[in-house]
């Protein structure tokens, strides 16, 4: 009988792979066998596993390390680059339980000692750490990493000293590693060599000069050596070298801070808060650069914040209690003070705060008693100056007039690049109308801060009340360029046209100053309403 096409299609017959299939009586043609692929070596799988690793894929780089055991069971490499993987991932007990493999299977090889050593000092086994690149020194004593390493549990067990001796002999065997010279330098910052830190770091970026951490870690030993100019553009390298990492642009925004650039300030520490930062650092020089900027309402949002993030902090309730001192909230800022004198009762800078605070609600004999206290704990260079511009400071609340005088020479005295002292005593001279004196001192405080707004407004002012009205509107213009949020300086430049009789663009700057700060009624009063 002839089988129809419609009588077989729903006779479909499926055998097991390889099966041969008759249909019509027909057999298909042989077909050779696949031909398998080599199975990948134990160095084939660590080569990927650390290609992942690199890439952060730590779960991809333990599976390629799983396989590389697995494929050569004595092969102590692959036990350590596992070990060094689950370590990335803190997983710190199976980390050691593969250095234990890989050293019972490699014990003679001084880089698994090192392995093994830089997985307990993570651990905070220091001195299992230590034996281990003890061991590996014993090994192969011209081995250069071996000291390198050596030399980070010495730093972590404080003994700066060794750990410098260590980094030292790292770079006698390979001075031409910056990394050797980067870890020396951490020695010499830990110890407070801030000069020998800043050469180290300097020789380890010539080696290495796209190092972002290295132009970061220079900014830092600047900053302890009071090289604010550059600390900046240490910090400002390592930022343009890796712009991503929030931590390089937050030390760039507190350096504008320490250099009086508040303007720049604001702006590196608002685009890292804007990226997600919301650290107590972040929170703090922002509210320093606010206040700064004569914002001193803003800087008190972010001194709240920075407060909630570390309620134990003395700082950040002096700096809150600066800012509500500077509005004008003295019994607000009194209490601040109070509280940031419980939380550090041996701090000078709380102390002469508090002075201040205490002398304006009315307590003159304290408030007194506070900045000579403070005083006595700081006496000498820029910080001596701070505690004796204090004491002018109330004795001039207090109407000492004379004891101010002497007060403010005495701050100037102690530190003669110091320019709040010059602005301190110049706005005192001001205020007694000896109006040239005062002009000198701004002229003082400008040349050493010329991106600081607050020596050309008082500069400004002097000039107006001396009656030079065209000079006063230059320090004004140049006050607002440095700081736009100013209220202030647009209300003395509106006094200023005012007294010009330019009306219109006194209105104007009478009208800005009122938007910035509505608050002020001498604002509304200028303007006329």
């Amino acid at each position: 009988m002839q089988i129809t096409r419609s009588r077989v299609h729903p006779i479909l017959v499926a055998l097991a792979s390889g099966a041969t299939i008759l249909l019509n009586g027909c057999a298909p043609a042989a077909t050779p066998a696949p031909s398998l692929a080599p199975t990948p070596t134990a160095g084939e799988h660590i080569a990927l596993g650390k290609a992942k690793l690199a890439a952060k894929d730590l779960d991809g780089a333990i599976l390629e390390f799983d396989a590389a055991t697995i494929a050569d069971l004595l092969d102590p490499d692959a036990f350590n680059a596992r070990a060094i993987a689950y370590r990335e991932m803190k997983m710190y007990g199976a980390a050691l339980a593969d250095h234990n493999r890989a050293l019972d299977l490699g014990a003679g090889q001084p880089s698994l000692w090192n392995e093994r050593g830089i997985t307990q000092r993570l651990k905070g086994e220091l001195e299992s750490s230590l034996s281990d690149h003890n061991r590996a020194v014993a090994l192969d004593p011209d081995n250069a990493e071996s000291y390198y390493w050596r030399g980070y549990t010495h730093h972590e067990q404080k003994n700066y000293d060794t750990a410098i001796a260590d980094r030292a002999r790292a770079i006698a065997l390979d001075p031409d590693k910056g990394l050797y010279y980067r870890g020396r330098g951490v020695g010499y910052y830990a110890r407070g060599d801030y000069d020998l830190a800043i050469a180290d770091y300097k020789r380890a970026l010539e080696l290495d000069p796209s190092n972002a951490e290295y132009f970061h870690m220079l900014g830092h030993a600047y900053t302890f050596n009071g090289s604010t100019k550059e600390a900046v553009e240490a910090y400002g390298q390592a930022q343009t070298l890796d712009p991503k990492n929030a931590e390089y642009r937050i030390s760039l925004g507190m350096a504008f801070v320490r250099a009086g650039d508040a303007v720049a300030a604001r702006r590196e520490l608002e685009t890292a808060e804007a990226s997600g930062a919301d650290t107590v650092a972040v929170h703090q020089s922002l509210g320093v650069a606010l206040r700064q900027l004569g914002d001193a309402q803003s800087a008190l949002q972010h001194f709240d914040r920075a407060i909630e993030l570390s309620p134990d902090s003395s700082v950040l309730f002096l700096n809150r209690g600066i800012a509500l001192y500077e509005l004008g909230l003295d019994v607000k800022a009194r209490q601040d003070c109070d509280k940031s004198r419980e939380l550090d009762p041996k701090s000078a800078y709380v102390l002469a705060l508090c002075g201040q605070a205490y002398a304006r609600t009315g307590d003159k004999e304290a408030g007194l008693a506070f900045c000579e206290q403070a005083m006595s704990m700081a006496n000498t260079g820029t910080d001596g100056s701070y505690m004796q511009l204090c004491r002018a400071r109330v004795r001039w609340i207090n109407g000492d007039t004379n004891g101010a005088r002497t007060d403010f020479d005495r701050a100037i005295a102690l530190a003669t690049d110091y320019p709040m002292a010059y602005l301190d005593r110049g706005r005192f001279f001001r205020e007694q109308r000896e109006y040239g004196p005062a002009i000198v001192d701004f002229d003082r405080a400008i040349e050493l801060a010329p991106k600081w707004a607050d020596p050309f407004a008082q500069r400004g002012q002097a000039h107006s009340w001396a009656g030079n009205q065209d000079a006063a509107i230059a320090d004004f213009n140049q006050a607002i360029e440095l700081r736009p949020s100013d209220s202030w300086s647009f209300r003395a430049r509106g006094g200023s046209y005012h007294l010009k009789r330019q009306f219109d663009a006194a209105i104007l700057d009478y009208t800005r100053a009122i938007s910035l700060n509505d608050e002020i009624a001498d604002y509304w009063k200028a303007r006329g309403d």
